[in-house]
């Protein structure tokens, strides 16, 4: 068996011996050791580690090794962005993506680590804290995912969306027209910061979905498909207070294929 044991921050392994059982002990903590063991041991990382455990955590398994590390809980890193920070000029300017991105982005990911460092939530992605936590870690945690959401739907090449999305909103909203209309015209209308969204409720219904500082309609059981982030610190380089104006170039820069893809694919939406 092998034994894992937290010091501070890191989780210690010590030396192991030979068994032909498995069998996991104390599953009932908060902190899951799945993704701490390093890939060169894949074999260990099987269902009996999707346990969670205390300080100790034994397990006896039929192999016999040595394991030696330290493993830090998971850190919720800046993703790539699919694109350079000036492919999206002249209507979203390298000024603005590198302090939107690289530094409001940033600060939000580094409060969730903070926030989240030996909580329950230190192991979670970013929409379980979204759907789990409250106060402070809620808020960072949705600022960081709207923004990834954000900025992952905009593309310097732009092609025009699918019949099925077409279809799609047409029968939801009558128009791609009302659609765009009623998205623009609630963007531009908030009051102070927040998101406007494109989002599907649990009966499939897309709704466009108004929600002010960090909201996101994750919080209410629904799939979140698009969204602006009308925050001024989103366009103030490029528009200073023209709102509209950064609106209705928004709609110029939106990757319809990966709007399209968020309906079907839990993958695009899991941070």
């Amino acid at each position: 068996m092998f034994l894992l044991k937290k010091r501070g921050k890191k989780w210690h392994g010590i030396t192991l011996i030979l068994n032909f059982a498995t069998k996991p002990l104390w599953p009932d903590a908060n902190v899951q050791i799945n993704r701490c063991l390093p890939s060169s041991l894949s074999i260990f990382k099987t269902p009996i580690l999707n346990h969670v455990c205390k300080p100790w955590y034994c397990v006896q398994t039929n192999l016999f090794f040595t394991l030696s590390t330290h493993c830090s809980l998971m850190k919720r890193l800046l993703p790539e962005l699919p694109y350079a920070l000036n492919a999206l000029e002249p209507r979203m300017s390298e000024s603005t993506l590198n302090f939107h991105f690289n530094k409001h982005l940033q600060t939000y990911l580094d409060n969730v680590n903070h926030l989240a460092e030996d909580t329950p939530y230190a192991d979670f992605r970013l929409k379980d804290i979204i759907v789990h936590a409250t106060g402070s870690l809620l808020n960072n945690a949705a600022q960081a995912y709207n923004h990834i959401l954000f900025f992952k739907q905009l593309t310097p090449d732009p092609v025009p969306m699918s019949n099925a999305l077409t279809q799609h909103l047409v029968a939801n909203f009558g128009s791609v027209e009302a659609f765009k209309d009623q998205f623009i015209k609630a963007a531009i209308g908030l009051f102070g910061s927040g998101w406007v969204w494109l989002a599907q409720d649990a009966d499939h219904v897309l709704k466009i979905v108004v929600s002010p500082n960090a909201g996101n309609p994750i919080t209410q059981g629904m799939r979140p498909l698009m969204c602006i982030d009308v925050w001024e610190h989103a366009y103030y380089l490029d528009y200073q207070n023209r709102r509209a104006e950064y609106v209705n170039n928004f709609w110029y820069l939106i990757n319809w294929k990966r709007i399209e893809n968020r309906i079907e694919n839990d993958g695009l939406l899991y941070y």
